[in-house]
């Protein structure tokens, strides 16, 4: 080189050897690029060879030479930094010039060919595809045996017509592929690792050809030839990691037909073989590759933990600086969907937050014309889709519906995504119309999964997918017509109903599918329009069907079990409904596992609603009293359970085993500290993630409990009580279980010695719903397509209400405990502890009676608890000796009515105890309170509060600065809280929605420590709160203990009736929980 650069300064600028030296200067560099890799070497080979092009005259056999060896160079520029699309248009340029001038060569074609391949990679575009065909076959052609490009050639022949096939779908051009390689296999490779690359194309080819002809020869002939390519390379090839991997990939297809589970654990083990052996250059896409195996095999597995090793490996990858910037934009989509997925599964709203984000990188790195465009803003869609579902702003339904139009419109769009796309826009439609009743959107829907399913029968793969959302749309067709027309007919619901099942019939148990198939024609067979007598046989088939499913995702067993239990009740088969919503109750506690956000727990249990009531219906209709109560408890309270469990007490475990004992400890502090983090785990602005999943704290509490009930003495460490347990509760008292369902209402009343079953044949679920929305400020509004909801004033208890209750509830209780009439003169009153299922939690039992007659208020002392556990928790826990009050008051609230007898509420309360904290209006802060919180053992709040009818964690005191919410309160530990008094609205009110978790201020509370709550359950009149706060104190006196609360709030009730008979909305709010 050194002396062709001394010549060319040597040479006059019109010697006629002057462009031969320029030709070999150009020549000699892109050789030395050949040996280092130096990008400036690449770049001076094409400036040199564009100066001897330039000089050489364009009669000179020498120019046609130069042509043809500056396109490579243009190539090999092009490879090199990526960002020169205009090269490969040179490229093409001057091999075709070359070919005019020297005639065409196997060197010439094969470098042209390959340039129009690196431009159809680009663009997509057709005609590239059709001449890099045309030149490698012409090339082909005329290279003799001999010819060492031979092999680059039947790649090229092969691969052009591999991406015709793709894009046009034309089943010929796949033939020609396949012949190409297989002629290419006998006598077109130059050396081992050649031939085996041809055969590892080849077998993807037969893959391709599989789907086509469905037949298993295929995919036979796929692994043999992927086997025969590992083979013939061996361990040392630089393409052995890649090749492992692909063989992965067709025992994988493999998995799909014949479902032996083996077929997809060998491809993960190759898929792990292949990253342990890729060479620096490949480690990450081996990485990348891992990451598809694993999200693969926990689809059909379900193990959650290959979900979790997928994504960390997935961001590894991402991380790697050794991808490409194709390979990253890939990495991005399938990270998304990895999140999206866990979601799903987990329903940790951090996971969908970031799989938002990574889906729009994605999309952004998919200019149009992008082979993988359309895929990805599927992904992003159905992401959109999800937040939906947990957020309910129809807003992000619009942009999934415009993103799946928008990947239909685009150009090059195959039969099979178009199919895929119809069929999601479709359940996206079908999704906008539950939500706003438009019945243009119902009929589109139809109309796309009818698209969707016109070009394939029933023998196709993606026929099962297809028909799911056509069936539903036809389902919600049936019913809108059975509102809307006097004779509607039943052909939507039989076609419906016929598709769920032949889709079923080809759903394998390990199928993702299986399960959301079976729950969903378990909803198509509770129709009216069913004839009855074919849903005992029904039910029994899908109960021995769930019974298979290998996938073990709680949601979605518990989802199918509870429809399940639902047709059976429908049927009359009760046996049957109760087993169904035993083994559905008893996943909930999976379903919001310790180590989520309590936002993500809730998230999780709010497709619930009822299961409780009607399984301890069925169960007490069949005579099961024991399994009824412990179902209730069970079923009920999942988050509270979760938040006592983390605070148990184990002094006897840190005396048996202290180890253990430091290790929940570590542990219960390692859940607070992630709570406190907040609802975002990850930065939206592009940080990684925390590399804690949602399941890692949930696995190790799984795993640390069953160490411990290994121990002697300690195999009922935190597990769910039984019954024994249930009744020491009620040590002096009854403890009162309301509950309502399809089959009716009853009571439970537990004692120490008995537990005794109160038919209530008067409580109906109609009645309980109707009530609990009022008295929740709820109004349901329906119209012919749609029910939806909206915040109504609540006026409170009204007298109707209290002796609707008194009559279908209290009074039959309190017949059956005894208590047909007030106690005599000098006699204590007893007590009784209302515990109530689903909306029947919302009403005032402790205030039912007739006006001016007979009334509970007269017979017993009430109290409530979220539930017996809470109860008798609180009975174990002990009192403080001194009394530390904290008092937080708020006068003046933006934008609420003042709050003027708030400050004489709490004045008498700051009289009688020198010692006590006051924070008053900018000095109550929520830093402040929750400051103060832990230090006091007796709070009193006069403030507005909000108690949120869907969601009960948003919840919340008003403050000065902010909402003090739910699951901050629950987190403001007291070892030894006494009193927290709530003088503030609905306090003691849950969410309608949820109404069994029992969460809301008062239970909040509870969980800080305090023993005993006293709160509201509707909006209270400010003078009226005063006035009860004042007498309330003043008969428990300046005891450090507040064991009296009960027997005082009952006073203050009593007094308030007396002074306003006619308003129970004025006396009747204030409640009790504790023991």
């Amino acid at each position: 080189m050194d002396e062709l650069a001394w010549c060319l300064r040597h040479i006059a600028a019109d010697h006629p050897h002057r462009g031969i030296v320029l030709a070999a200067l150009s020549e000699a560099f892109g050789f030395r690029f050949v040996l280092t890799g130096t990008p400036g070497d690449a770049e001076a080979a094409v400036v040199y060879g564009e100066q001897a092009v330039a000089v050489l005259p364009a009669e000179d056999p020498q120019h046609g030479l130069a042509l043809g060896k500056l396109a490579e160079h243009y190539i090999v520029r092009f490879e090199t930094t990526g960002d020169r699309p205009s090269d490969l248009d040179a490229a093409i340029r001057c091999s075709t010039q070359a070919t005019v001038e020297t005639a065409a060569t196997p060197a010439l074609l094969a470098s042209l060919a390959y340039a129009h391949r690196l431009r159809a990679d680009l663009s997509g575009v057709p005609d590239d595809v059709d001449a890099q065909i045309r030149h490698a076959e012409h090339g082909l052609a005329m290279a003799d045996a001999a010819d060492s490009r031979r092999s680059l050639l039947y790649g090229l022949v092969a691969g052009g017509y591999e991406r015709r096939h793709d894009q046009a779908g034309d089943i010929r051009d796949l033939d020609a592929a396949i012949a190409c390689r297989e002629e290419a296999a006998v006598n077109g490779w130059r050396d081992a690792d050649d031939r085996a690359r041809n055969l590892s194309n080849l077998s993807f080819d037969y893959l391709m050809w599989l789907r086509a002809t469905d037949d298993p020869a295929d995919v036979r002939r796929a692994v043999e030839s992927a086997a025969k390519a590992v083979e013939f390379a061996g361990q040392d090839s630089p393409d052995h990691a890649e090749l492992l991997y692909k063989l992965g990939m067709t025992y994988q297809v493999r998995f799909k037909l014949a479902g032996d589970i083996g077929d997809l654990h060998a491809y993960v083990e190759l898929a792990e073989k292949a990253r342990q052996r890729a060479p620096a250059d490949y480690e990450g896409t081996a990485l990348a590759n891992l990451a598809v195996a694993y999200i693969e095999r926990y689809e059909h597995a379900g193990d959650h933990r290959d979900m979790d090793t997928s994504i960390e490996i997935g961001e590894e990858a991402l991380a790697h600086p050794g991808l490409t910037r194709e390979q990253r934009g890939g990495c991005l989509a399938n990270l998304s969907t990895m999140y999206r997925k866990r979601f799903q599964r987990l329903g940790a709203q951090s996971d969908l937050d970031y799989s938002l984000q990574l889906g729009h990188r994605a999309v952004r790195a998919s200019p149009d014309g992008h082979p993988e465009l359309i895929s990805r803003l599927d992904g992003l869609a159905d992401s959109y889709v999800e937040r939906f579902r947990r957020f309910h702003e129809e807003g992000d339904l619009d942009t999934a519906i415009e993103l799946c139009e928008r990947a239909l419109a685009l150009p090059g769009i195959t039969s099979t995504q178009r199919r895929h796309l119809q069929s999601a826009l479709s359940g996206h439609l079908l999704t906008r119309f539950q939500a706003s009743g438009r019945p243009a959107d119902l009929d589109a829907s139809v109309d796309s999964a009818e698209h969707a399913l016109s070009e394939i029968d029933e023998n196709h793969p993606q026929w099962p997918s297809c028909v799911e959302n056509l069936a539903g749309a036809l389902l919600h067709r049936h019913r809108l017509d059975a509102r809307t027309l006097r004779e509607p007919g039943r052909a939507n619901l039989d076609k419906a109903i016929d598709l769920i099942e032949r889709a079923m019939s080809t759903a394998r148990p390990d199928s993702p599918s299986f399960l959301g198939r079976l729950a969903n024609l378990a909803v198509a067979y509770q129709d009216e329009a069913v004839d009855p007598e074919r849903r005992p046989s029904v039910v029994r088939r899908l109960i021995n069907a769930v019974g298979t499913a290998t996938d073990t995702t709680p949601t979605a067993l518990a989802r199918a079990q509870t429809n399940i239990g639902h047709l059976a009740l429908q049927a009359g088969l009760h046996s049957e409904a109760a087993a169904m919503w035993r083994k559905a109750i008893e996943l909930l506690p999976q379903c919001a596992p310790q180590g989520m956000a309590w936002e993500d727990q809730e998230h999780q249990l709010g497709g619930k609603r009822g299961l409780v009531g009607e399984a301890m219906a069925t169960h007490l209709a069949i005579g099961d009293v024991a399994g009824a109560v412990e179902l209730a408890e069970l079923g009920r309270g999942i988050l509270l359970s979760n938040q006592l469990d983390a605070r148990a007490d184990i002094a006897a475990l840190s005396r048996s085993a202290p180890g253990l004992a430091e290790e929940f400890e570590q542990l219960v502090a390692e859940m607070e500290a992630r709570s406190r983090i907040g609802e975002r785990l990850y930065d939206i602005s592009g940080a990684s993630p925390l590399r804690r999943p949602p399941r890692h704290i949930a696995d190790r509490w799984d795993r640390l409990l069953h160490r411990i009930r290994q121990l002697p003495d300690f195999s009922d460490f935190l597990a769910p009580p039984r019954l024994a347990e249930l009744q020491n509760a009620a040590s002096d008292g009854a403890v009162v279980l309301v509950n309502v369902g399809t089959l009716g209402g009853d009571a439970v009343v537990l004692q120490p010695d008995s537990v005794v079953r109160v038919p209530l044949p008067n409580l109906t679920q109609t009645d309980v719903e109707a009530h609990a929305n009022a008295l929740a400020g709820v109004e349901f509004l329906q119209d012919d397509s749609v029910t939806t909801a909206r915040i109504a004033r609540t006026e409170g208890a009204s007298h109707d209400l209290l002796a609707w209750l008194w009559e279908t509830v209290t009074e039959p209780v309190l017949t059956e405990l005894g208590y047909a009439s007030p106690p005599g003169t000098g006699r204590p009153m007893p007590r009784v502890w209302w515990v109530a299922t689903g909306e029947l939690s919302l009403l005032p039992l402790h205030a039912a009676g007739l006006p001016d007659g007979p009334s509970a208020l007269d017979r017993v002392v009430s109290s409530y608890t979220p539930t017996i556990r809470a109860l008798a928790l609180a009975r174990r826990r002990g009192s403080p000796d001194v009394r530390t009050q904290l008092t937080v008051t708020m006068r003046r609230t933006d934008g609420l009515p003042n709050l003027p007898a708030s400050r004489a509420e709490t004045a008498h309360l700051l009289a009688g105890h020198p010692g006590a904290v006051s924070l008053e209006d900018g000095d109550a802060t929520a830093a402040a309170v929750l400051d103060a919180l832990p230090r006091a053992g007796w709070v009193h709040f006069a403030s507005h509060a909000i108690s949120h009818p869907e969601r009960a964690s948003k919840s919340g005191l008003h403050l000065h600065d902010r909402t003090l919410r739910v699951p901050e309160i629950s987190r403001a530990r007291r070892e030894h809280g006494e009193l927290a008094y709530l003088s503030a609205c609905s306090t003691g009110q849950g969410s309608l929605f949820q109404a069994d978790e029992a969460v809301h201020l008062a239970s909040a509370f509870q969980l800080a420590g305090y023993r005993h709550v006293v709160a509201t359950l509707w909006p209270v009149n400010d003078q009226v709160a005063a006035m009860a706060a004042r007498r309330f104190y003043r008969l428990l006196g300046d005891s450090p203990t507040a064991d009296g609360a009960a027997v005082a709030l009952h006073d203050v009730t009593l007094r308030l009736r007396a002074r306003f008979p006619g308003n129970p909305e004025l006396w009747a709010p204030f409640v009790h929980s504790g023991p």
